[in-house]
């Protein structure tokens, strides 16, 4: 029963995450949507916070299988049997019922002001939790070694005006935001680049906006003149003569002529300089005139089995009474 009501809680989050873009893009200009939205926010993170508690039990009594020889796939696969102390717990089945009864007295405030779903879905923290390098032990990010070296590489290698694009594709949540910090904070970027700057893009490509963005990275000074061209002119004063590293974070747009007129400021770029874009689309990579795109694939069970394990032994997991 309580396995069901949490695949129901999961359907419940997948509609609040479609909803949010059209809340957030309208609370600007409606008070009624903004005080909305944040109930409807502050719901979302309690709802994600049962879903983890009841995920990470699950990988937490799968390690402990495992640690007493219990390793098969149906002996850990087999929640109904395996954590029948889970599906009957009363105090996640409350929490289950009150998060519900929230969700429907949200509904029709929601219907009220005509808020739109969107066909896009967020990932939710329990996705970016198991599968991603985006869980740190020590300061360290488990399994993305070797990818952020290919990154590296590919930055501090090669000059060649053909790898001046360099995206990094994958699956929403799989890590290609936390792997993109890792190479831009890494300590041999401020050697090798004069500049750096972080711009996030999301699935509205404005140019202006992106542009203020990288602008205000680099300066760290608030940019607020509105027109393109004096703001495009700003930031290709301040790149000149220097090798820059800029990132642009969550990139949807496959549009070339959007792509054209923001990189009008690399045009006379200093050999060596480079971009990096996380994008779920290799689409994308086509669009920036990328030669190559690196794939970033899912931790191996084992890995994420290995995450979970250090996380649970240092107390970092949030435990569930049986």
């Amino acid at each position: 029963m309580v396995l069901e009501e949490i695949q129901n809680l999961e359907k419940e989050l997948k509609q609040i995450r479609r909803v949010l873009d059209d809340a957030e893009e309208r609370q600007m200009k409606e008070q009624l949507v903004k005080d909305w939205l944040i109930d409807l926010q502050n719901l979302a993170f309690d709802v994600e916070d049962v879903l983890d508690e009841f995920a990470i039990e699950i990988g937490r009594r799968n390690l402990m299988m495992e640690r007493r020889g219990s390793s098969s796939k149906s002996s850990r696969l087999n929640i109904p049997h395996s954590f029948n102390d889970v599906l009957f717990n009363r105090d996640i089945m409350s929490k289950i019922r009150d998060l519900t009864a929230k969700l429907k007295d949200l509904e029709p405030q929601r219907n009220k002001l005509e808020l739109r779903m969107t066909d896009c879905e967020r990932p939710t923290r329990l996705e970016q939790r198991l599968q991603l390098a985006s869980l740190e032990i020590e300061n360290h990010v488990y399994g993305r070694d070797k990818d952020k070296q290919t990154i590296l590489d590919l930055l501090l290698k090669s000059n060649e005006e053909r790898n001046f694009v360099i995206p990094i594709v994958g699956m929403g949540g799989i890590g290609k935001t936390t792997l993109a910090q890792l190479v831009y904070n890494d300590a041999s970027i401020p050697n090798h680049f004069h500049l750096k700057a972080w711009a996030c893009v999301s699935d509205y490509f404005d140019v202006l906006r992106i542009t203020k963005e990288i602008l205000q990275s680099i300066t760290s000074v608030s940019c607020n003149d509105n027109d393109l061209n004096r703001v495009q002119e700003k930031l290709q004063k301040e790149l000149s003569g220097k090798k820059f590293l800029i990132v642009l974070d969550d990139v949807w747009n496959e549009n070339y002529h959007d792509w054209t007129i923001l990189q009008s400021p690399f045009k006379t770029r200093t050999q060596g300089s480079k971009i990096i874009v996380t994008t779920r689309n290799h689409g994308v990579s086509s669009t920036m005139g990328a030669l190559h795109a690196h794939s970033l694939e899912l931790l191996s069970t084992d890995d994420c089995l290995y995450l979970l394990n250090m996380h649970w032994e240092q107390g970092t997991l949030k435990d569930i009474q049986a």
